[in-house]
């Protein structure tokens, strides 16, 4: 491990642990004390929100999104599983109000104030109904994933709908049901202020870029350390039950492999955000600042988890050359 995080030249933070406890932590630019902004690895925290509702008998998996009083097209056909699965059709109003801009104008924009804005739930709804000849009617499999049709607003929505239905804010009502019982202290979201939270730079400025995030927005806005998630991984089972458990574990994120003749599941999400942008030859395009992966891979007798977080002040980091390092580094842990 050493030798391969010593060739790369850029801020990170890597915890590898084993039956819960921490076997392996490097830190460079970063401590352990550090919060990064893990953006997607978001998603499975929202969606064990959802679930713990619906263990709580306050909704069903099942209901459509019209019972929530979300406005949109085919509301009475799109059901929480739709949003789970990113199978609901829903036209994408973040690509509408963000990366449908201008790369130059949306780097400068954040530049102006060092973050971008706050769009409040009403302006997506707003955005989705006015483009509602883009949206689709739903895959007729609520439970089917295709990375092609992976949209953050599915999981915004989520974000909303658990506080329709709790009465706390989407961010309140994880620190209470997720964070404090997993003793997640170091545990927050990306629109509150925080001590030690990672921020990424270009090309070795001083000028930080922050892609903010809503108290909503059930897709990105968690910022914690990478302790904390090892927390989250270690202990998500002991939040629901066996029935409940069961079903969560189905979720896109989860599989199985084999190797070494034994049948391993696991458990994997990425998440990249604070944009910037990079010219090429012929194209401008967006790349993240920011970047985080992590993966469990667990049966009856162990469990393995490596979590690793970047922030960026060059191209020669984790998640450069399409993954190039981090894949060589799982094989060879997966291996071991």
């Amino acid at each position: 491990m050493n030798e391969l995080t010593d060739k790369i030249n850029s801020n990170y933070g890597i915890l590898i642990s084993v039956d819960g406890k921490i076997k392996y932590e490097k830190y460079v630019g970063n401590n352990k004390n550090t919060r990064f902004r893990v953006f997607s690895l978001t998603k499975p925290i929202t969606a064990m929100a959802i679930f713990l509702l619906a263990q709580q008998n306050k909704l069903k998996l099942t209901d459509t999104i019209d019972k929530f009083c979300i406005n949109i097209p085919y509301n009475d056909k799109i059901t929480i599983n739709h949003l789970l699965y990113h199978s609901s059709g829903i036209y994408d109003s973040n690509g509408e109000l963000y990366f449908k801009l201008n790369p130059t104008k949306l780097f400068n924009d954040i530049l102006q104030k060092n973050e971008t804005k706050l769009v409040n739930f009403e302006t997506f709804i707003y955005e989705i109904n006015k483009n509602r000849n883009n949206s689709k009617i739903p895959l007729k499999n609520p439970l089917h994933y295709d990375s092609k049709n992976y949209k953050e607003i599915d999981y915004d929505i989520l974000g909303y709908i658990i506080y329709v239905v709790s009465g706390l804010k989407t961010d309140e009502f994880i620190r209470q049901n997720i964070f404090k019982p997993l003793k997640m202290n170091d545990s927050g979201f990306q629109h509150d202020e925080h001590n030690n939270e990672s921020i990424p730079y270009e090309n070795n400025k001083k000028q930080g870029i922050k892609e903010q995030q809503n108290w909503f927005c059930g897709n990105a806005y968690v910022v914690c350390t990478l302790q904390d998630y090892n927390k989250f991984l270690s202990g998500y089972n002991k939040l629901l039950n066996k029935t409940y458990l069961g079903s969560y574990q189905k979720l896109y994120y989860f599989g199985k492999t084999i190797k070494n003749n034994n049948k391993y599941n696991y458990f994997v999400h990425e998440g990249g955000g604070d944009f910037n942008y990079k010219h090429s030859k012929n194209k401008e395009e967006y790349y993240p600042l920011s970047r985080t992966m992590m993966v469990k891979f667990y049966n009856n007798n162990k469990q393995i988890n490596i979590i690793m977080s970047e922030n960026y002040q060059n191209n020669n980091g984790f998640f450069s050359d399409n993954y190039k390092n981090w894949n060589y580094m799982i094989d060879n842990i997966i291996e071991f």
